[in-house]
């Protein structure tokens, strides 16, 4: 591993299999690439190059910027391609969990591993097929229990007619992962996709939401759903499914409800989910609150949380420790053309939130994209970052907010990628007390 430009380390191995490796598969350039960090002296990173690989660091206590990266390992084998890697750690840093999707030559199947890591070193457990063969399986998502010794899987997986919500719950023992049965969260007779999934820190509660769309009289219908669920050992056991979204009624045969995310108190009894409308009328994006009891969720109407004025696309949310405030952030073409990031806070009591009035955080004049948001444990800190074009290059900005109830006060932006190259998707971990951050970001060398 050699260390690259601008403190970017390079992960990719020097051999030829992966510096020949076209671009458009190539881990530096994935849009779907998504880190899970748990705090802010450790992080490990997964990629794929035709084979998934991965590799840790330490940062050295003391030390501000310096860490120790450990080598890359692989994950998955070599013989099939591997993609859309995800990675959970615990709150400590010394266990992970991986999730990806790699085809068998026919089919690709969610597999995942679990590590255990001293300083920059993981050892990795044996490699296990999540979805059963047959058919194919998609928007695989992992959550981890802050201790590492529970995860919860999610994703999407053909019945040969129809996308179907799958999910799988394992007990973790050092690097090994003992994987229950899989339940079906999605009913059949329509299809059901991206796919997300939360975990209280102890890993005994989940929650999930996707969204579902099919053909009723002629017009394509789309709604996000969630499920809540207890859990004891690897066995979960999922309550009834809740229809978070109004109906959302499309020409079109793509779901017009996208992008659904849900955050989840730590204790999991709280969860706020958001979304947003692609229909071309005045898309807006959403959000919903819910009081979880066992695995029962209550939740509120849906609330728009933009305003008028321009498509809003790819909402965020980040959630206090107990589940009682939230800020999100999404990107909306107000000026008609070139989309900025806006965000709102709110306060939540039950399941009814309070949201604020909306922020415009970056500047006008380019598109920025690739959100993400983080909050002090609290609430009361936030800490947004993006990619967005200089005019030549893509750049990651940042800023940060002190919130007073469901009102943020934006500081000004940061440039934290160097000039000079595409820097993408990058990703934000806070401390505790939101005094301190960390944001990992994908920087693009020029490919010529």
């Amino acid at each position: 591993m050699g260390a690259g430009t601008a403190g970017v380390v390079d992960l990719e191995r020097s051999d030829s299999s992966l510096t020949e490796t076209p671009a458009s598969r190539r881990g530096v350039v994935s849009p779907s690439r998504r880190i899970r960090i748990a705090g802010l002296s450790r992080l490990l990173v997964v990629c794929f190059a035709v084979s998934l690989v991965a590799a840790s660091f330490l940062i050295t206590a003391g030390s501000g910027s310096a860490s120790t990266w450990g080598s890359v390992s692989d994950l998955s084998a070599a013989d099939q391609t591997s993609s859309n890697p995800r990675i959970a750690l615990s709150s400590d840093g010394t266990r992970a969990t991986a999730i990806w999707g790699r085809s068998n030559g026919t089919n690709s199947i969610a597999q995942s591993v679990s590590g255990t890591i001293t300083g920059s070193s993981v050892t990795w457990g044996q490699v296990t097929d999540l979805s059963e063969i047959g058919q194919s399986a998609f928007d695989q998502q992992i959550a981890l229990s802050s201790d590492g010794t529970r995860a919860t899987a999610i994703w999407r997986r053909s019945n040969g007619s129809n996308w179907i919500v799958q999910t799988a719950s394992a007990t973790i023992t050092g690097n090994t992962a003992s994987w229950g049965a899989i339940t079906d969260l999605s009913a059949v007779g329509q299809s059901a996709v991206g796919t997300q999934i939360a975990l209280s820190s102890d890993g005994t509660r989940a929650t999930a939401v996707w969204y579902r769309y099919g053909l009723i009289s002629q017009t394509y219908v789309t709604i996000v759903q969630s499920s809540s669920a207890t859990i004891t050992g690897n066995t979960a056991s999922w309550g009834a499914v809740n229809d978070v979204s109004q109906p959302i009624l499309n020409s079109n045969q793509w779901p017009a409800n996208s992008v659904s995310r849900i955050a989840l108190s730590s204790d999991g009894t709280r969860a706020t989910a958001v979304w947003f409308d692609q229909t071309g009328i005045d898309d807006k994006a959403h959000a919903a609150s819910a009081a979880i009891t066992g695995n029962s969720a209550s939740w509120s109407a849906e609330t728009d949380i933009s305003v008028a004025g321009g498509p809003a696309r790819y909402p965020e949310i980040a959630l206090s420790s107990n589940g009682t405030r939230a800020t999100a952030v999404w990107t909306q073409a107000s000026d008609g053309s070139q989309a900025n990031v806006q965000s709102a806070s709110a306060t939540i009591t039950g399941n009814t939130a309070s949201w604020g009035s909306v922020s415009v955080l970056s500047a006008a004049g380019h598109a920025a994209s690739g959100l993400d948001i983080a909050l002090s444990s609290d609430g009361t800190r936030a800490t947004a970052v993006w990619f967005r074009s200089d005019g030549s290059k893509f750049v990651v900005q940042s800023t940060s907010a002190a919130i007073t109830a469901n009102t943020a006060s934006w500081g000004a932006v940061t440039d934290l990628s160097a000039a000079g190259q595409d820097a993408l998707n990058p990703q934000i971990v806070l401390s505790t007390d939101g005094a301190r951050g960390s944001a990992p970001t994908w920087v693009c060398p020029d490919f010529g």
